[in-house]
């Protein structure tokens, strides 16, 4: 096996049974789609370079597409062939039974949230209420505990041998 000659610095470094010498290279040239373009146009030739068909359909972009309706009066303008059917534009009985139903779920929970926000602010106002009071009368029995000792009435010595007695 002939030693490739070397190109880099480091060639000598690397292990070859490690890292495999690459043997072949690969160029593509990428070509932006055209809008129309069909099976014949994918396989030309251009300057050189073939551009190979894949298996897939090209597929557009993926888009979401909303459809509105309107409910259409029986006394429509226009020519009587020209209308569309009243089953697609027109509100279905379940269809209103069910958009009546979403309105009153949502107004049932508008009105439970209205309510748990109420609930929760007088919570807080009491918590608030309940903090103050403590605070005033620990305040209160700090300055009266000042004028007490500190110790609680209780006196520290010291025995002869050295021990710490509290009479």
């Amino acid at each position: 096996m002939q030693v490739p000659a070397r190109k880099t610095k480091v060639d000598d470094m690397i292990d070859e049974e490690v890292e495999k010498p690459i043997k072949m290279a690969r160029v593509m040239k990428i070509v932006e789609e055209s809008s129309g373009s069909s099976l014949a146009e994918e396989t030309e030739v251009e300057d050189g370079w073939e551009k190979v068909p894949d298996g897939k359909k090209s597929r557009g972009p993926k888009s979401i597409t909303l459809k509105m309706s309107t409910v259409s009066t029986p006394n429509a303008t226009g020519p009587p062939g020209s209308s569309t059917s009243n089953t697609t534009t027109a509100v279905t009985k379940r269809q209103r039974q069910n958009a009546k139903k979403k309105e009153a779920a949502k107004a049932a929970k508008e009105a439970e949230e209205a309510e748990r926000l109420g609930r929760l602010s007088a919570h807080k106002r009491q918590q608030e209420r309940i903090r103050m009071n403590e605070q005033s009368s620990s305040a209160s029995n700090n300055r009266s505990s000042k004028s007490k000792e500190v110790s609680g009435g209780m006196k520290a010595s010291i025995a002869d041998d050295g021990k710490l007695i509290w009479e």
